[in-house]
């Protein structure tokens, strides 16, 4: 029996974290620096500056398309513009939300996000939350094609 070999990705894979609080991404840039895969990580803090993000708008004309948008719950009025029919939809979007209630999670699906997580409040957890980033959409998954690549 040969040993299961997972390929790598392309590195580094990019995410976009559209969240108000950055906070949130600064603890996740340190839990992901655990894990095998590369990734570059991005900020943006309310819906108007993610479409700029995404549209290479001022001020973000040298930005790379994301693979991954983390979005925040508060942010959530954007996934109905994200996955709707445009060049974005193919982009898997998690919702994330300290506390994620049943409601919004069906909210989330049903504007069709990819999942819903909960954010980890300490450092263990939010390395478990980069390990299954990394386990599943990283390693297990396959990603659209990143036109920008």
């Amino acid at each position: 029996m040969t040993a299961l070999k997972i390929p790598s990705p392309r590195a580094p894979v990019n995410i976009l974290i559209a969240h108000p609080d950055e906070d949130v991404m600064l603890r996740l840039q340190l839990a992901l620096r655990a894990i095998t895969t590369p990734a570059a990580l991005y900020h943006v803090k309310d819906e108007t500056s993610l479409f700029s993000f995404l549209r290479k708008a001022s001020p973000y004309e040298t930005a790379q398309r994301p693979d991954m948008i983390l979005l925040g719950c508060a942010l959530m009025a954007a996934l109905d513009r994200l996955k709707s029919d445009n060049p974005f939809s193919p982009i898997p979007v998690i919702v994330m939300a300290t506390d994620i209630t049943r409601d919004q999670s069906r909210q989330a699906h049903a504007r069709h996000a990819n999942a819903c997580m909960r954010i980890p409040s300490d450092t263990p957890g939010m390395r478990s939350f980069a390990a299954a980033l990394d386990g599943f959409w990283f390693r297990t998954a396959r990603l659209p094609v990143n036109p920008d690549v």
